[in-house]
């Protein structure tokens, strides 16, 4: 990914947002956690901190960049989304479709109590 997709979909060009993003896709590890991340980044003598790179991956996810895995314990891992492996699909269509699904979990959590209620 290059400096410009983050351009694309509206995130600054920051060293901290560059210096993740190139860890995320140059990686061995399939998925990283925040702190793998932020481990490794000390180690090549970045000087980042943790909650920047939270911050980071939060807005990667929302823009389309990433995807988070939560597992059991409150462990939460990232992957980088490879755009390449569906042809003739814009980022953009993953983003609305991120937008439309997050609308539907939020409503989906104030209709199905009312629907219970009713039912009763």
């Amino acid at each position: 990914m290059e400096t410009q997709d983050l351009r694309k979909v509206g995130l600054k060009v920051t060293h901290p947002r560059i210096r993740i993003l190139e860890l995320l896709e140059t990686s061995g590890a399939k998925h990283m956690s925040a702190e793998d991340i932020y481990k490794h980044l000390i180690g090549v003598g970045e000087d980042i901190g943790l909650a920047t790179v939270y911050r980071v991956l939060t807005q990667f996810e929302a823009a389309g960049l990433v995807l988070k895995h939560n597992f059991e314990g409150g462990t939460a891992v990232y992957e980088t989304i490879t755009w390449h492996a569906v042809p003739n699909f814009e980022k953009s269509n993953i983003i609305n479709l991120n937008f439309l699904i997050k609308q539907f979990q939020f409503v989906a959590v104030f209709v199905r109590p009312r629907a219970r209620t009713t039912a009763n």
